[in-house]
């Protein structure tokens, strides 16, 4: 192959790659989670707040990228089911902090012991070779990721300098 046609070959293996990997590893991963009934977005949002142990709701929007209509709604659900705390600050009533309850800490922590198990799954049928293989690939494309968003980001700063 010359010039760019291995380049067009690999990015529409990878288009189709992704998008069935994607839904594999999110069905298999984070497929609804019976017994805490999580859903993928709950379940990042309670390890968040459990590294964090607190959090505002618009540094959550921005954490998750999504807008704070989506955070309050997603937050309402979860106090309702008594996963979250939710506290307006004392000096400024906008703001709002929320955290986990103790039972929200329980259901973050029992979820993340399955999804490791699910993991451990993945590790046994892929093998040893084959999963530092894997590992590496990852790191290469988490490296590649951070290159490209540099540069973007750099050239971004270069335009708003003109």
């Amino acid at each position: 192959m010359d010039g760019g046609e291995w380049i067009s070959r690999y990015v529409a293996e990878l288009e189709k790659l992704r998008a069935e990997i994607i839904s594999l590893y999110t069905d298999h991963l984070y497929g609804r989670d019976q017994k805490e009934g999580l859903t993928h977005v709950q379940a990042v949002l309670l390890k968040y707040l459990l590294d964090k142990e607190s959090s505002t709701v618009s540094a959550t929007a921005d954490f998750l990228g999504v807008t704070m209509a989506a955070v309050s709604s997603l937050v309402d659900r979860l106090v309702r089911t008594g996963l979250l705390n939710r506290e307006r600050s004392e000096s400024d009533r906008r703001v709002v902090y929320i955290s986990l309850t103790p039972g929200g800490r329980e259901a973050i922590e029992n979820h993340l012991i399955r999804q490791r198990k699910k993991l451990e799954q993945l590790v046994v049928k892929m093998g040893k070779e084959n999963t530092e293989h894997f590992v590496k690939a990852q790191e290469m494309l988490r490296d590649a990721l951070l290159q490209v968003i540099k540069e973007k980001n750099g050239r971004l700063n270069d335009n708003a300098e003109k």
